[in-house]
């Protein structure tokens, strides 16, 4: 079915109420740092797809898909501040869009 992610989760639902728990979910999974830039900087990415299906009256079905990519922040290490293990993070936020 394509690439494989490590950890992915995937939900049915019908409701508003469930898709707003999932994003709960995946936001407490988040790892988030404060720099000098920002008091929440994102320390991981974050990739939600969101596929919708209408089935119309003649039995027809049409699907959109949404694709939401929130990249961890690539701010300049010198302009952060960042230090230790903020630091050691910043230096390869970005090395898994490499892969």
């Amino acid at each position: 079915r394509g690439v494989f992610v490590d950890g992915l989760s995937q939900a049915q639902v019908t409701k508003e109420e469930e898709v707003l728990r999932c994003l709960e979910t995946g936001g407490s999974s988040r790892r988030v740092g404060a720099t000098q830039m920002n008091a929440q900087s994102s320390r991981s990415h974050a990739l939600l797809t969101l596929t919708l299906e209408r089935k119309g009256a003649d039995g027809s079905v049409r699907v959109s898909r949404l694709n939401v990519a929130d990249l961890a922040g690539s701010e300049k290490v010198s302009r952060t501040g960042a230090a230790g293990e903020t630091l050691e993070e910043a230096k390869g936020i970005n090395a898994p869009l490499s892969a």
